[in-house]
């Protein structure tokens, strides 16, 4: 009797698919730099310092809130508004005053 050819059992190989979103990309870098940043502000200390004190002091320039007062060197003082173009003749008067002031850049409003 000739044997008997035997079934192909199902095939148990399998493809699996995983779903990478961008979200969990970024969620990952983010985590990664914060546990690589921890570590070197252990291991390097001063460095570490230093850096974060530029980085602070370069924000605080960008944004304006530094304590070297404004862009021109002028002193902040309790200036709450400024000119910043004057075309034709511009004239100002305070209100507890009868008396119009020719405008100029540097008059505190």
């Amino acid at each position: 009797m000739p044997p008997v050819p035997q079934r192909k059992k199902d095939d148990d190989r399998h493809i699996g698919w995983i779903t990478v979103t961008y979200r969990s990309v970024f969620l990952s870098l983010l985590v990664l730099l914060a546990v690589v940043g921890t570590v070197m502000y252990f291991l390097f200390p001063q460095a570490s310092q230093t850096l974060i004190n530029n980085v602070q002091s370069a924000v605080s320039k960008m944004v304006g809130g530094g304590s070297e007062g404004n862009r021109n060197g002028k002193p902040t003082g309790d200036q709450k508004a400024q000119f910043t173009m004057l075309d034709g003749t511009v004239k100002v008067k305070k209100k507890n005053s009868n008396s119009w002031v020719g405008a100029d850049y540097n008059l505190q409003l």
